[in-house]
């Protein structure tokens, strides 16, 4: 089984990066976050391929870089991760993009944000594990309302990705609404970041093992309560 995991990302200086995070704890801290969550992300998904390996699924890691210019900007760079534009257009229109593309040359796709970084392997895993039966997708519930993942292994139409009005308190409700007819699957729901009062939250759920770059973060938001 092959599966694509593409991590949707904006690059600094060419897009906005983490402004209701910023909006209180200022920019440094913010920019801070942004590189501390990326490390995190990056790791997790270097860990995640040879464990994926040894359950018998090929997995290749991307990211969906949301500027045709950030593409070759030095952030996103990596030894085993690729890259790949977004396209154009509003959040499930580059949803759809990605998630189509990636589709042709895989058997499952995963879409994940940045800001979920307390993310781990084993979850990713049975993401991926629910893939394995036919024509079914898979959803992480945020606890916003919204949504740290998706998966799928079948296709779903443009119309039902642009159904959706992202970043309000119903969006999950409200893509779930849009996919009926789908067997969809429920992963555990964890915390998105974006505002200072996610960063506790994130830090609650760092179960288990922790990565250095995880340890290096869950540091530096305990950092600034001090």
């Amino acid at each position: 089984m092959k599966v694509a995991i593409a991590v949707f990302v904006k690059t600094p200086d060419l897009s906005p990066v983490k402004t209701r995070l910023a909006a209180t704890l200022g920019r440094v801290q913010a920019d801070t976050f942004f590189q501390l969550a990326k490390a995190a992300n990056e790791a997790l998904l270097a860990q995640a391929v040879p464990d994926f390996a040894a359950q018998g699924i090929s997995l290749s890691a991307y990211w969906a870089v949301g500027e045709q210019q950030g593409l070759a900007h030095p952030l996103w760079q990596s030894r085993f991760m690729q890259r790949l534009h977004t396209g154009e257009g509003g959040l499930g229109e580059r949803m759809h993009q990605v998630y189509s593309t990636l589709l042709h040359t895989h058997d499952a796709v995963l879409l994940v944000g940045m800001d979920s970084p307390q993310n781990s392997v084993s979850n990713l895993r049975d993401a991926a594990q629910c893939l394995c039966q036919p024509q079914c997708l898979v959803i992480g519930p945020a606890r916003d309302g919204g949504f740290y993942l998706f998966g799928g292994n079948t296709p779903v139409p443009l119309s039902r990705w642009t159904a959706v009005q992202y970043g309000q308190d119903d969006t999950l409700q409200q893509w779930v609404a849009a996919l009926h007819g789908y067997d969809i699957h429920y992963l555990n729901a964890m915390t998105d970041v974006d505002t200072e009062a996610n960063l506790h939250p994130m830090v609650a759920e760092m179960q288990g093992e922790l990565l250095p770059e995880q340890l290096a973060l869950l540091a530096f938001v305990q950092g600034l309560s001090r």
